[in-house]
């Protein structure tokens, strides 16, 4: 496996057990199909991003954008009912907000694990069809699962597991 971008010449490029928390998780090589390993940057002082390619201004601005749409999301899911409809729209925005981790902040992060907990429980008490919602599962997979927003977010993993059963 190859990091994003050969890490843009700002960082050297690491690989990590995504199943062990930081600091322990590194690792000495990973091999094309290993499902539990990747190839990422770790970036030199000033440079961010997943191929250390964003100065410090540039990274600050990404995350303040997520922000702002994943709580533009909290406010629009409280203001409008629990329709299906609604249901579908919450789950494709979430996906779309969440979709490049590494812009997301911890509090974005929690906003997306309440957020994907609520359209979860919404959904199955309004009987909606798990295709429906599938998106959600994107959105909460790209959280980091080391993150102790996670330990603290209102996830009813009986909502997620009847979503994901039926």
């Amino acid at each position: 496996k190859s990091c994003p971008g050969n890490c843009s010449s700002n960082g050297e490029c690491i690989y990590i057990n995504k199943v062990v928390a930081p600091p322990h998780n590194e690792i000495g090589q990973c091999q094309v199909g290993e499902r539990n390993c990747a190839a990422v940057c770790r970036c030199r002082p000033s440079y961010y991003g997943p191929s250390c390619r964003l100065t410090e201004i540039e990274n600050e601005q990404k995350h303040n954008l997520r922000e702002k749409l994943m709580n533009g999301i909290s406010k629009i899911m409280k203001k409008e009912d629990a329709a299906e409809h609604n249901i579908i729209s919450w789950s494709r925005s979430l996906e779309v907000a969440s979709q490049i981790p590494s812009e997301l902040t911890e509090n974005a992060k929690a906003l997306v694990a309440g957020a994907a907990g609520k359209i979860l429980q919404t959904a199955m008490m309004l009987n909606v069809s798990h295709e429906n919602v599938v998106s959600v599962l994107s959105s909460i997979s790209s959280l980091d699962w080391s993150s102790n927003v996670l330990l603290e977010a209102p996830i009813d993993n009986t909502a997620i597991a009847h979503s994901i059963n039926n």
